[in-house]
């Protein structure tokens, strides 16, 4: 078709407004039904066959057409109109994308956003820069809204729980206020907090991880790792694990782990006569000691369903292993009347253990004693276990105390007889 001016571009070249019926000088512009917001020099009113200019014989305001005289629309007055399709977009929720139009540029890193107050209206606006030295605050609003962050092979590297307030590492399902987890089998996973300056320093120097239970509370208790001496790139230099309790608001060293494994409780190093504490030395040697007390003291104590069962006792020069032996624990006793008897029993040999060839001790054989002083003997005859390894059979020979002293009493009646 022939044209004068710029040519129309894509869809409908022209969309004929529907006929007002209003008896007014103004009416609402429709296509279809669908309120149209054109502007003025796209639109071609003709009244009573008489082409209107725009501004002079009518305006625009959104979808509103305004004529300057009142006209009886489709009364005495015949109103017919055209748009261009183009510019014809529908005040609706959707339209079609080659219909829209903006009507001036915006520039780089803008983008378009729905305007303040006008529903439906859009304007250029400027997306804030991001600066890697200044602050930044993600969801400021504070809304219950998660965070994610994908690498190479994890899709929540780093991954922020909004309405639970917790973090996950390497899992979107974060099961604490944080939680690192690995996806795949193999390989380490774990937390490092390090110092990476390797610079030689004498200086003392500690890593530590608090435990904290309200915002105003001392500190409820604390890992330490610390290393003291020169550090010359690469040595432990006598490094040390602390573990500490609080005690009254006072921060209290309770366990140690020192770089050769030795474990101390209530002591960072090995007992002695001026300090005290339980220490396990490689080999699992034990050391208990109480520093400078000489008293009497219990220094173990074993304890089952029943109470105390046993104690380990020193004093200022001795050390007393124990058992229950108390009176009100026992009932129906008998005098021991067999202890020559059984004395006669046993079958005391000199021997070695084939493990120390070279050492000849005295002693029994537990299995030759159970069916004499059973009391005495832990564990079976030829005993293992599924695998077929070795269950020792043992032997406590103290309890054979008893039936000596038995025996020793009926030989000293015998001598006392014979003297007689």
């Amino acid at each position: 078709m022939a044209y004068v001016g710029r040519p129309l571009s894509g869809g409908k070249q022209w969309q004929k407004l529907d006929t007002p019926t209003t008896s007014s000088n103004a009416f609402t512009m429709q296509v279809g039904g669908v309120a149209v917001t054109p502007a003025p020099e796209h639109v071609i009113i003709a009244v009573n066959g008489v082409i209107q200019e725009p501004d002079t014989g009518f305006t625009i305001s959104g979808s509103t057409l305004t004529f300057t005289a009142t006209v009886v629309a489709q009364g005495t007055d015949k109103v017919w109109g055209m748009v261009a399709g183009d510019a014809a977009f529908a005040a609706a929720s959707t339209i079609n994308e080659d219909r829209l139009q903006i009507s001036n540029a915006g520039s780089n890193g803008q983008f378009l956003s729905k305007q303040s107050g006008n529903t439906g209206g859009l304007t250029w606006a400027t997306v804030s820069t991001f600066d890697p030295d200044g602050a930044a605050t993600f969801n400021d609003t504070g809304a219950a809204v998660d965070f994610r962050i994908e690498s190479d092979d994890n899709a929540n590297m780093f991954f922020v729980d909004g309405s639970e307030d917790r973090v996950g590492i390497g899992t979107a399902s974060p099961a604490t206020t944080l939680d690192v987890a690995k996806t795949s089998a193999g390989g380490d996973v774990g937390i490092t907090i390090h110092n990476t300056d390797n610079t030689t320093d004498s200086t003392d120097e500690t890593c530590t991880l608090y435990g904290k239970m309200l915002t105003t509370a001392t500190v409820a208790g604390k890992i330490v790792f610390a290393r003291s001496g020169n550090y010359s790139g690469g040595g432990d230099n006598a490094s040390k694990m602390h573990f500490y309790t609080a005690d009254d608001g006072s921060d209290q060293l309770r366990m140690t782990i020192d770089k050769s494994g030795n474990v101390g409780i209530g002591t960072q190093a090995a007992p002695s006569s001026s300090q005290s504490g339980f220490w396990v030395s490689e080999g699992f040697k034990v050391k208990i000691g109480r520093g400078s007390g000489t008293g009497a003291e219990t220094m173990m104590a074993f304890v089952n369903g029943n109470g105390t069962v046993g104690t380990v006792t020193t004093n200022g020069s001795a050390t007393a292993y124990n058992t229950s032996s108390d009176y009100r624990l026992k009932e129906n006793e008998v005098a021991v009347s067999d202890g020559l008897s059984r004395i006669n029993q046993l079958k005391p040999y000199d021997f070695n253990f084939k493990n120390d060839p070279d050492l000849t001790i005295s002693g029994f054989f537990a299995h030759e004693v159970s069916d004499i002083v059973p009391e005495a003997i832990t564990g079976d005859k030829d005993e293992v276990d599924d695998d077929g390894e070795m269950l020792k059979q043992q032997i406590d020979q103290s309890k054979l105390i008893p039936i000596i002293v038995a025996a020793l009493q009926e030989l000293s009646e015998k001598v006392e007889a014979l003297e007689s």
